[in-house]
């Protein structure tokens, strides 16, 4: 955990990974992460000061196992839910009298 003294209060973090070891053992630039976090493709990021970022452990360890969430991964697992409860088309003739208003 980070402790971070903020006057009379002291604030508590959960556990903070620093962006910079992130892109070294990624081998990418802080750049790439901060454009992947701006667009849902990579953990939000907390910035400390104006050049030190830090992901949350949790959140960095969901993206590395894919299990990271982002609205595209959200609406394409949707898409394909309602695609495989389609029902099928039916070979019943159209001009059956519920379908053309009940006559």
């Amino acid at each position: 955990m980070l402790c971070l003294q903020m006057g009379p209060v002291d604030v508590i973090l959960p556990d903070m990974v620093p962006l910079s070891e992130v892109a070294d053992k990624l081998e990418c630039s802080l750049k790439q992460l901060k454009a992947m976090s701006r667009i849902g493709h990579f953990p939000p990021l907390l910035k400390v000061s104006s050049k030190n970022y830090r992901v949350r452990a949790d959140d960095l360890e969901e993206w590395l196992e894919g299990r990271w969430v982002t609205p595209e991964s959200v609406t394409a697992r949707a898409d394909a839910i309602r695609r495989s409860i389609r029902q099928p088309e039916s070979d019943e003739p159209t001009d059956s009298p519920l379908r053309a208003g009940g006559r």
